[in-house]
């Protein structure tokens, strides 16, 4: 499945595997974010740094009919093996903290 937001800035890849039962999808580089230079577009990828730090927390995702109440699919949670898990959080978390320090700068006048 293409998924994209109403104003075409995020793009997402889904693969529902109904043989598996199982959502197939890339946090990473199954997402794309058209950079417009808006604020909004930097909280969206502020965002998308959430949901990745806490998919690889154990996280998992579920894709559901919401006029149906049905389950679509799902991911296992995410097991982290052979990465350092405390440092990529620390890793996260400074971006994060980048990423804020950039939607002040894009919504302060221009000229400061």
């Amino acid at each position: 499945m293409a998924c994209a937001s109403s104003n075409k800035r995020i793009e997402a890849g889904l693969f529902l595997n109904f043989a598996e039962e199982r959502l197939q999808f890339d946090p990473i580089d199954g997402v794309l974010l058209a950079d417009d230079g808006s604020v909004e577009v930097v909280r969206r990828a502020i965002e998308r740094i959430q949901f990745v730090k806490l998919l690889y927390l154990n996280g998992k995702i579920e894709v559901w009919d919401a006029d149906k109440n049905v389950r679509l699919g799902r991911c296992n949670a995410f097991v982290p093996v052979n990465i350092d898990v405390r440092r990529m959080v620390e890793n996260i978390d400074r971006r994060m903290t980048e990423l804020e320090a950039e939607a002040k700068r894009r919504s302060e006048p221009t000229g400061k």
